[in-house]
């Protein structure tokens, strides 16, 4: 697998298809991924490794080793690591377009747009 590198850590695609995408995320320590949206797809987390906290809508949770979280079209979320060591999780986006693009961003540590 071909490891996809972001400010925040990598990604990589474990199987891509035309209506969903399974993807491992690795987090670093004290990082987190920008607040953002999918017009297009929803998002299913499965955590394998750590523990930090989600944000969905207006919500802020804790989470650890074992959790799944689901995050429906179009809310606001983000992954944070505020722990010193990696986070790992399985995403599962499911929807009518898998792609990159699907990304809208509100915060973003990293300055992207």
């Amino acid at each position: 697998m071909e490891k996809n590198y972001r400010p925040w850590g990598f990604y990589e695609n474990i199987l891509v298809e035309s209506n969903y995408l399974i993807k491992k995320i690795t987090i670093l320590p004290s990082s987190r991924l920008s607040l953002q949206s999918h017009s297009y797809r929803s998002e299913y987390w499965i955590v394998i490794k750590g523990k930090g906290k989600y944000v969905v809508g207006d919500n802020k949770f804790d989470f650890s080793e074992g959790n799944s979280i689901f995050i429906p079209q179009n809310v606001k979320h983000r992954l944070i690591n505020d722990s010193s060591t990696n986070i790992e999780i399985i995403e599962i986006q499911k929807g009518e377009k898998i792609s990159e693009d699907d990304i809208i961003r509100y915060q973003d540590d990293y300055k992207r747009n």
